[in-house]
């Protein structure tokens, strides 16, 4: 029954959880989880593109001007 009601309340790892639309519902993460882009959506530059829930210790990377 948790199982269910943690499925429901919380986007799981790969879902998304925001999206660049005033009419989407942003979605927690669940546990351990945050939201943000896609690392090749990082790389590349794009901007206003949906955010996924990822595992906290995969960072982004910065690139160098």
């Amino acid at each position: 029954f948790l199982l269910f009601i943690t499925n429901i309340l919380f986007a799981k790892e790969g879902e998304v959880c925001s999206r660049p639309s005033l009419r989407y519902k942003t979605r927690k993460c669940a546990p351990g989880l945050e939201c943000k882009p896609k690392v090749e959506d990082f790389l590349i530059g794009m901007t206003s593109v949906s955010r996924y829930c990822q595992k906290k210790n995969i960072k982004p990377i910065t690139l160098m001007k």
